[in-house]
């Protein structure tokens, strides 16, 4: 009588398959979970490790245990990165609210826009500011100057 293969089998069955691993296999699958190669695992547990081999070879229940487990591992990870998102989106949308305290307002603008917007181009420095007015004033003088306006024009609007 031939062997079952886990992928031949359904659910159920491999469910009850798993249910009857050895308490050896599953501190195995364990200790392989937190990183540990199969040697080291097995060492770990004073087998051979040929037969810590032999139980993650394709097809075999020590192995469906394992990825199943690192998948589930692998989601509830993804799952509480997403919260962990949320939560700091949140906790950031209320310190730049209208209604939060203008020093923390600041401090996060400031860490958000080093941290993570400066390298998409920096804002025109204040200097760079400053020359505009200049200049739009200078415009101004010199329209006034070549006659555009004259005192008279800009000082004595019409009351309506």
């Amino acid at each position: 009588m031939t062997r079952k293969k886990v992928a031949e089998m359904s659910e159920e069955e491999q469910q009850v398959a798993l249910a009857q691993l050895k308490d050896l296999q599953q501190r195995f699958v364990e200790l392989l979970l937190t990183g540990k190669s199969i040697t080291e695992a097995a060492r770990a547990l004073r087998i051979g490790r040929r037969t810590a081999t032999y139980w993650m070879a394709q097809d075999t229940f020590v192995r469906y245990a394992y990825e199943r487990e690192r998948q589930r591992a692998a989601t509830e990870f993804r799952e509480r990165i997403a919260k962990l998102n949320d939560l700091t989106l949140t906790a950031l949308e209320d310190a730049l609210s209208p209604d939060a305290n203008p020093d923390v307002r600041l401090s996060v603008a400031k860490f958000l826009y080093s941290s993570n917007l400066e390298q998409f181009g920096t804002l025109a420095p204040l200097a760079d500011a400053e020359r505009l007015v200049d200049k739009v004033i200078a415009d101004a003088t010199d329209d006034r100057l070549f006659g555009k306006r004259n005192d008279v024009q800009i000082y004595n609007v019409p009351d309506d």
